[in-house]
């Protein structure tokens, strides 16, 4: 028998997901870069700006904005984000 507390977290996790891939898809494709390269990639600042041929700055302002954003767009009732 399949434990309960389990299928629960997992049914979390997809809805979380899902969430995260929407907050995601509102974010310029330029700010989007920034974050997949910082959080999948784990690339520091300079890294991330070297493979982009930006300044250090503007990654660090893409990524402030981008935080922004997806915190906003996570905070939204569920409802909402199902649009």
């Amino acid at each position: 028998m399949p434990d309960e507390t389990a299928l629960a977290e997992r049914a979390d996790a997809r809805q979380t997901r899902a969430a995260l891939a929407a907050a995601l898809a509102t974010l310029s494709p330029d700010d989007r870069d920034v974050v997949l390269l910082v959080a999948l990639g784990d690339l520091a600042y300079e890294d991330v700006a070297e493979t982009l041929a930006i300044p250090p700055g503007t990654v660090a302002s893409r990524l402030n904005r981008a935080r922004r954003v997806l915190a906003a767009e996570l905070a939204r009732p569920e409802e909402d984000n199902d649009e």
